[in-house]
């Protein structure tokens, strides 16, 4: 098919053959005839004129059709580039080129593999059909492409907005520790307020009394003024009230006054105030691998090799690890990379982790039960959980766990009680771990024979992965969606999307 968007001055239409005088011209005219001698095709006009020339009118002519129903060779209407009247039909196999027949003459005269190009392209009938093929591959590849790069701008758009989202929400929650800070300070101010004003009204009443009793006794010596001896009599009989009544005003005098209450700033609150606050800081994360040093977890006091059937980091950077043969947990620093406590359990630890805040929950597969506990720099055990059925992958996600046995999962509040029975619709063996992607809410199990296997909330599976991974055994959600996954003896880990 010619298609005009190929052509400088063209029609709208499109037509199989085109005329290729017309064609010389950049016109888009559709060809009638099939000149044989001069192995050009040409339109109703062009035929018009060709049969004007005399050397040219012994020329035989046949229809197009002919040529398109194999009847003859279709022939390149393509003009050479060093000699425009010559057509290019020339193909020299051996340099992958193609010329007009004085070019190969000249050019190629000592190639083997010379062939006219319609013979050639007759023969090889697989040619322009496994060419077309490897341009739709291109073209799929590139449509693949496309939409691989567009799921990755929704996918940066969401991630832009998830991380917006984390900043307002931390944001929230220092504006509550704010206002919660301000309600402790007036509340002191308050405190302090009212102890004053207790102890200072006490005293406004305390000298109201007195002021009281001492105006009653003054009253009635000074209606006695008029007998002297009378007023004698009364100024003694009232001489020890009024001594008193001095005596009180000696000592309210002597009450200090001037008393306020005064907020001061803590001086470290006072001194990042003075600064333009910094939340944190953004930075473009692709995944990479770097190594940064082994830790060696086995302690003193284990009696076996170490074995981590779980794992979880906490938001400070620690790590607390499940070591199973030693039935234990091990809290180890992030950054000296050294264990700095351990909890011993009664019956072996399976998969781990993190709740909000620094708490983690560990299962107790032999003992159908769920422990958590407080870390901040040791392991506090908080509370437990107990189930009906064994725990072996754990994972939390909006305030709820995530727990499976060996073929199914169950998603339980934190008091213990399940909310939904999961059951799998494909039949697994032996699951290891769960982990719940916070982004996609699709739910991501190890199972030990066949891989990771990716599921939508209602227990459907989306994919799975065999054969990147065996024995797979470790999931662990990065910051963007996607999941890690590892295998039992950690020879490789593979990085999965939020579909697996």
């Amino acid at each position: 098919m010619a298609s005009n968007d190929v052509l400088g001055n063209t029609s709208e239409e499109t037509y199989d053959v085109l005329c290729s005088a017309c064609k010389e011209q950049d016109k888009n005219k559709e060809a009638e005839k099939y000149c044989v001698d001069c192995q050009e095709y040409y339109c109703s006009e062009c035929l018009k004129l060709h049969s004007t020339l005399p050397a040219l009118k012994r020329h035989k002519f046949l229809d197009k059709e002919c040529g398109q129903s194999a009847q003859l060779l279709m022939v390149p209407t393509e003009r050479c580039e060093r000699h425009n009247f010559k057509t290019t039909d020339m193909f020299c196999q051996n340099h992958d080129v193609i010329w007009c027949g004085t070019c190969i003459a000249v050019d190629h005269r000592t190639c083997q593999d010379v062939f006219y190009i319609p013979e050639f392209v007759k023969s090889k009938a697989n040619v322009i059909p496994e060419f077309l093929q490897r341009m739709k591959n291109i073209e799929s590849k590139f449509k693949e492409f496309l939409k691989t790069f567009s799921d990755e701008v929704d996918a940066l758009k969401a991630n832009k907005q998830r991380e917006i989202e984390t900043i307002k929400t931390f944001a929230k929650k220092l504006e509550e520790k704010i206002k919660e800070a301000e309600r402790d300070a007036i509340s002191k101010v308050e405190e302090r307020y009212s102890k004053l004003m207790v102890k200072i009204n006490g005293d406004i009443d305390n000298i109201k009394r007195e002021l009281e009793t001492f105006e009653t006794t003054k009253g009635f010596i000074e209606s006695t003024v008029k007998n002297n001896s009378q007023a004698f009599v009364a100024m003694k009989l009232n001489g020890n009230k009024i001594a008193t009544t001095e005596a009180a005003s000696d000592d309210i005098g002597q009450i200090e006054l001037g008393w306020r209450v005064h907020f001061t700033l803590d001086p470290e609150f006072e001194e990042l105030s003075k600064e333009r606050m910094c939340l944190g800081y953004v930075n473009i994360m692709p995944y990479s691998f770097e190594y940064k040093g082994a830790v060696d977890i086995k302690l003193d006091s284990d009696a076996m090799p170490c074995d981590v059937y779980g794992s979880c980091v906490l938001s400070d950077g620690s790590i607390v690890f499940a070591d199973r043969d030693n039935k234990n947990l091990k809290l180890v620093d992030g950054i000296s990379l050294t264990v700095i406590d351990h909890y011993d359990l009664k019956t072996e630890p399976r998969d781990i982790c993190c709740l909000d805040g620094k708490e983690v929950g560990v299962c107790l597969d032999n003992e159908k039960k769920v422990k958590i506990f407080k870390v901040d720099r040791k392991l506090f055990y908080k509370y437990e959980l107990t189930f009906s059925f064994g725990c072996k992958g754990i994972s939390y996600f909006e305030n709820a766990f995530y727990i499976s046995d060996k073929t199914c999962f169950y998603m339980c509040n934190l008091d213990g009680n399940i909310l939904k029975t999961i059951t799998i619709d494909s039949v697994l063996n032996d699951i290891y771990n769960i982990c719940v992607n916070k982004h996609s809410k699709t739910i991501f199990v190890t199972d030990y024979s066949k891989g990771v296997i990716c599921l939508d909330s209602s227990g459907h599976v989306l994919n799975t992965v065999t054969d990147e991974i065996s024995f797979a055994h470790g999931l662990t959600a990065a910051y963007n969606g996607k999941v890690f996954a590892c295998r039992f003896s950690s020879e490789n880990v593979i990085l999965l999307n939020e579909k697996g």
